[in-house]
């Protein structure tokens, strides 16, 4: 035993050594591993620190800048192309009267103070580059989670946005802005470059300049009048923001603007590295004080310019589908191809500032209007007029809502009774006017408010009009599933003239709408085409939706052409002067207060509000119906859009038949009687069905079919009516 336990001690010694030594052999291997992995990869930082400095430097020795002399000389702002190709306007010619620093500081010397201490308190110590202050704006973004300040001096901004050649958006483009502004400091001194700065500073509304913004803000001319310490306070905080510090922009803006001007009015009170432009008491009293603007000045100094709607209209598409700002659209030098028709752009400005359209024998001082003009087929917004004495400031009312009143019956109770239903012109309504029947085609020519209202009770509904409502992009909430909302239309949220236009596509493109939009492409300084954000692309056919059937589109347009071209139409003043067929609907609200006509030829949809915009009490308001001055417009517009072009007429869909009236036999009565809706209680929402006749051909009415595809689809007419299949709890 003891020899046994003896060998087997010395086994285990041995294996306890060999492993020690292996373990040895695996450290050195592993030790001699990092190494070449440590050499290979300092080899690799030195090649690419090699590279970067040759980079560098080849991109500071290519930097090409524009002598302060003749800055002017190069125009970055966007082009605007309208559907030829040609330039239609520009997006950055500002408005600009350049005044010397002597000038400015004669009677108004704490703003370019107050600008330097808000902006570059270090700009007379710094060579260009503060790099302090790039530290520190790098230590706020980092505390802030986000952009909280910038780093770039007076003469960095001067370099980015008065000198420096190339305007791409880049890091490269960062370091050749400090090499510019390096140079700029070496060539001028730091009043010229101050000067420079004070009358090419961006101030919002395509104006450059203290002067500029001093009187389309106070009405101030600098050379003349001094400036109050709050009025230099707001003129200093904009520059950092001047679309979103906006004095005459939305409430949220103008909070924002008079917050920017208190911490600008609490910068001008320190004493730090600038001495202080006012004290403390005179900081409160002044904080306590309003904006001080007045839209007027921006009448009396903007210069009114054409298409001024439709660029703002740009503005808002570049915003909304490519995320582009107006401060980019203004410096960066983008071609915009759109689907503007410079005639009818123009006939809609003239027709805006006729007075004559305007005439109705009352208080006309407080009506404005909007028009807008979409192609059909692919949704390109041809025109738009924003208001009447519209400029760059004012609400562009095509854009912004409005209520629409009856001028929605169209879309959410006849196109749905005939969709739904299978009612056409010649079917009968029951009305609560004595009980008598009258046709539906009389209906909708006449605009017969109580008839209208007895269709979406007894044969839509009040569910199923709401999700057409929806289908068609109305603004409808759950709650506005109303008779009130669905057939008068008092909505919460209104509806602007461009997405009620949009809807009213259905009637001429076959059931189809299409989406409004004005811009087709976009190309950068570079000549790269910009692509819109997810979902954001709009095709060549503007993105097509099916909300109807084909022959509800046609039963609709005959019926709409009625109450235009019939004697008997409730819109006989919307003809068109050369006799050729349209369409449409006139609309008001109960208090008319505000009045529509929508209408259409095959290939063109043109949408016309009038309202009153305001009224100090209601004996100074306008009475507004759709049949009269919005229908006045619309025949000005479209008679003077459509001059000399070759005339549309409306063509039937392949497949759908034209309704046939019912002729009765003179010698006896008929034995049955044509459809007639049913009275119903108003709790009741199910539609009640006709007493069934000889209904003409293609108005049977079928049993509600539960669809089995969106009701978008592409299916050819097939005489299946269809329901929207986005309504609350439907059986499956």
């Amino acid at each position: 035993m003891g020899e046994l336990q003896l060998r087997k001690d010395i086994y285990v010694r041995k294996k306890k050594h060999l492993s020690r030594r292996e373990s040895i052999r695996w450290t050195e291997r592993q030790g001699r591993t990092k190494l070449v992995w440590l050499k290979w990869f300092l080899l690799g930082f030195m090649v690419m620190l090699i590279i970067s400095v040759i980079s560098i430097a080849a991109i500071l020795l290519s930097v090409k800048t524009l002598p302060i002399e003749n800055m002017n000389d190069v125009d970055y702002s966007s082009v605007i192309y309208d559907r030829n190709g040609h330039e239609a306007a520009r997006l950055g010619t500002e408005e600009q009267e350049y005044l010397s620093l002597d000038q400015i500081e004669k009677l108004n010397p704490d703003l370019p103070r107050a600008i330097v201490k808000v902006e570059d308190q270090r700009f007379f110590q710094h060579h260009g580059i503060d790099w302090g202050g790039i530290l520190r704006a790098i230590w706020a973004n980092i505390k802030a989670g986000g952009k909280a300040e910038g780093g770039s001096t007076i003469t960095m901004q001067v370099a980015r946005n008065v000198v420096l050649e190339d305007q791409t958006k880049s890091f490269f483009r960062k370091l050749k802005e400090m090499k510019a502004a390096w140079e700029l400091e070496e060539k001028y001194d730091k009043r010229k470059i101050l000067e420079t700065y004070l009358n090419h500073i961006d101030f919002g509304y395509q104006v450059k300049g203290v002067q500029m913004a001093s009187k389309i803000y106070f009405g101030k001319d600098l050379t003349r009048q001094k400036l109050e310490p709050h009025e230099i306070a707001l003129l200093a905080g904009l520059p950092k923001a001047p679309y979103g510090y906006n004095p005459y922009g939305t409430k949220e803006q103008q909070e924002k603007a008079l917050k920017r001007r208190n911490v600008v009015l609490m910068k001008m009170a320190e004493n730090s590295t600038l001495p202080p432009l006012i004290t403390t008491h005179q900081k409160e009293a002044y904080q306590k004080k309003d904006l001080g603007v007045n839209k007027k000045y921006l009448q009396r100094y903007l210069r009114p310019k054409d298409f001024g709607a439709y660029k703002n209209l740009i503005r808002e598409e570049m915003k909304e589908r490519y995320h582009i700002q107006e401060e980019e659209l203004i410096s960066d030098g983008y071609r915009i191809y759109t689907g503007m028709n410079p005639v009818a752009q123009r006939v809609v400005e003239q027709a805006l500032k006729d007075e004559h359209l305007f005439k109705n024998n009352q208080n006309e001082k407080w009506i404005n209007a909007a028009v807008i003009m979409i192609h059909p087929q692919n949704g390109r917004i041809e025109a738009i007029g924003g208001g009447r004495n519209y400029h760059a400031g004012n609400n562009n009312w095509a854009l912004q809502p409005i209520q629409p009143g009856t001028v929605i019956q169209p879309l959410t109770v006849f196109a749905p009774a005939v969709q739904i239903r299978g009612m056409n012109e010649y079917s009968k309504i029951r009305s609560s006017l004595g009980g008598r029947s009258i046709s539906f085609g009389k209906v909708v020519a006449r605009s017969l408010r109580e008839p209208a209202i007895s269709v979406l009770r007894q044969s839509v509904t009040v569910k199923h009009a709401f999700a057409y409502g929806k289908l068609l992009g109305f603004p409808l909430s759950e709650h506005e599933q109303t008779m009130t909302s669905l057939a008068m239309g008092y909505w919460n949220q209104g509806i602007s003239p461009k997405d009620l236009a949009q809807a009213y596509t259905v009637f001429p493109n076959q059931g189809k709408k299409v989406k409004a939009h004005a811009i087709i492409k976009v190309v950068d300084n570079q000549g790269n085409e910009v692509k819109p954000r997810k979902g954001q692309e709009i095709d060549e056919w503007g993105n097509p939706e099916r909300v109807f059937q084909s022959r509800t589109a046609w039963y609709m347009t005959r019926m709409l052409k009625d109450a235009v071209m019939d004697p008997k139409g409730m819109a006989v003043q919307a003809r068109i002067q050369d006799g050729r067929p349209v369409a449409g609907y006139s609309g008001s609200l109960p208090n008319k207060d505000n009045g529509w006509f929508v209408g259409f030829t095959p290939d063109l949809v043109t949408a016309v509000a009038v309202f009153n915009e305001t009224y100090e009490n209601r004996r100074g308001k306008a009475e507004i119906t759709g049949e009269t001055i919005p229908a006045r417009i619309f025949s000005r517009v479209m008679s003077d859009a459509l001059k000399g072009k070759e005339m549309q007429w409306f063509q039937k869909p392949n497949g759908v038949k034209d309704p046939k009236p019912l002729i009765p036999k003179l010698s006896t009565p008929p034995k049955t009687k044509v459809p007639v809706f049913q009275q119903e209680s108003s709790d009741s929402q199910k539609p009640s069905r006709p007493v069934h006749s000889e209904d003409p051909p293609g108005s049977e009415e079928p049993v509600e079919p539960e669809p089995s595809t969106p009701p978008n689809h592409e299916e050819p007419d097939n005489g299946n009516f269809e329901i929207p299949d986005i309504l609350p709890n439907r059986r499956r």
